[in-house]
């Protein structure tokens, strides 16, 4: 399998479906003993959210045996035009490492039913299908955790301004500094915006909240330095919600 290259047409295809604070280096990492592509299994849930794919339930099936500890999961995902992708997976002591292997099947099942709907099979695999050594598993969660840290480090550099603007947008009314016209405008519906994001209850709430900002013409015409202002609430609200998921 060829090597990842950052150029890759299939890179840059699953780059425009990530979340756009989302890089590929937090998504994404090259299994170097096989060459194959991995993202995250995180990553492709919320891409799943972000263009409506979903499981049918009612069509999915998961089947336990207990006397080998395995699993098979065959499951069917549905797109936003109503068209449906299968795919099958099974879990067990030789492929899984862990003690669920019902949970890890449905996963891969799943996984591959998403990438196959993006028409990315065979390009990505998810981190379920890759059976890890654990010095794997920690270089893996190093190297996300790096990336991450990188990006959290160049919005903090661009964000003294934001957060100051933060500050006075959570100071009392009669506290704040005076605007006029269409800049108190602007301030209104950023302080607003900003409230409409920290009231998301659970990550998928979050991205539906976030998708339907940008598309709101009041944010189209903000400044750069309000949209960074919105985007360093929304950071914080996501860290929080990406917290209390992995609890």
């Amino acid at each position: 399998m060829a090597k990842n290259t950052p150029l890759s047409s299939a890179d840059q295809r699953l780059q425009e479906y990530l979340p756009k604070d989302v890089s590929m280096g937090q998504a994404t990492w090259l299994h170097k003993q096989s060459g194959m592509k991995i993202i995250l299994h995180k990553y492709l849930k919320q891409i799943g959210g972000l263009q409506q794919i979903s499981a049918v339930p009612e069509k999915s099936k998961v089947d336990y045996y207990p006397e080998r500890n395995k699993a098979t999961a065959f499951v069917v995902v549905e797109n936003k035009d109503g068209k449906t992708f299968v795919s099958v997976a099974e879990a067990d002591p030789s492929n899984n490492k862990n003690n669920y292997p019902i949970m890890m099947a449905w996963k891969r099942a799943l996984d591959r039913a998403i990438l196959e709907a993006l028409n990315l099979q065979g390009f990505f695999y998810s981190d379920t299908e890759v059976l890890l050594t654990d010095d794997e598993v920690e270089e893996a969660q190093r190297r996300s955790d790096e990336a991450l840290e990188k990006e959290r480090q160049n919005l903090n550099k661009s964000s003294d301004k934001a957060k100051e603007m933060i500050k006075q947008l959570e100071q009392p009314e009669k506290e704040r500094p005076t605007a006029n016209g269409r800049d108190a405008e602007e301030m209104s519906y950023v302080h607003r915006t900003i409230e409409r994001i920290k009231e998301a209850q659970s990550y998928d709430a979050f991205i539906s909240n976030k998708e339907f900002i940008k598309n709101e013409d009041e944010f189209k015409r903000l400044t750069k330095a309000d949209r960074q202002l919105i985007a360093v609430s929304a950071k914080a609200k996501e860290d929080e919600l990406m917290r209390m998921q992995a609890v």
